[in-house]
């Protein structure tokens, strides 16, 4: 599952952002896991419910070229929300997010 779930209203519907932060350790599971995050939405919101995911945030430290790295090789188009595909965003750890 993803670290953080952070969803809102706007006069445009409902959005959603789906964050997974990487300190250290095994990278490979965190497709997996932003993925969750995303299912777990689609599941908990009813089919008429036009919740929307904006971005797949993976924040990480050190090894911030290795999580790119990753999106290259594993694919950063394996992101899915009701069979469209869901944009991932790599962070620096202390750099902005746009959350809306």
């Amino acid at each position: 599952m993803c670290d953080f779930l952070v969803s809102w209203k706007s006069e445009e519907g409902t959005f959603f952002n789906v964050l997974e932060f990487k300190g250290g350790g095994s990278q490979t599971s965190v497709l997996k896991q932003l993925q969750a995050g995303l299912t777990l939405v689609q599941q908990l919101s009813p089919d008429d419910c036009r919740a929307t995911p904006r971005h797949a945030y993976l924040v990480g430290g050190r090894q911030n070229s290795q999580l790119k790295k990753l999106l290259l090789t594993k694919g950063a188009t394996a992101l899915r929300f009701r069979g469209r595909f869901v944009p991932v965003v790599v962070k620096k750890c202390g750099d902005t997010i746009q959350l809306t």
